[in-house]
């Protein structure tokens, strides 16, 4: 079988198919690459927009703790001015009662002698804890 040579045609028709897929391949390419970089485009402002959202919130979540801390001082200072409060009347009770004790320990002494005195001072006391003997 005889081989015959390519005729120049051919060959140029070759070249245009070759030129003509290769410029299909680079407009598919150019579309390809276009949508690939639209889609990454949104994906990284996706992205971004995440991103500012978790900075939201943890913006919000750290007001939300300093608001916490906030009000845990506000009860600490509560607990401390109530602590103090109480710590006051108790010892301006303690100290009313104590001066009371001492002025009726001196009028009972002043009046019926030291020593009926602080018998009596010291009934008074057990009476007021333990209840009257009478």
């Amino acid at each position: 079988m005889d081989v015959q040579p390519r005729k120049s045609y051919v060959f140029f028709a070759d070249f245009f198919f070759a030129a003509f897929f290769l410029a299909g391949l680079r407009l598919a390419a150019f579309f390809f690459g276009a949508a690939f970089f639209r889609f990454a485009a949104f994906f990284f402002a996706g992205l971004r927009f995440a991103a500012f959202f978790l900075a939201g919130l943890r913006l919000a979540a750290f007001f939300v703790a300093f608001f916490a801390f906030f009000l845990a001082g506000l009860r600490f200072a509560a607990f401390l001015f109530g602590a103090a409060f109480f710590a006051a009347f108790f010892l301006g009770v303690f100290f009313f009662a104590a001066f009371f004790l001492v002025a009726a320990f001196f009028f009972a002494a002043f009046f019926f002698g030291a020593a009926d005195g602080a018998v009596g001072v010291a009934m008074v006391i057990m009476s007021a804890i333990f209840g009257s003997p009478v």
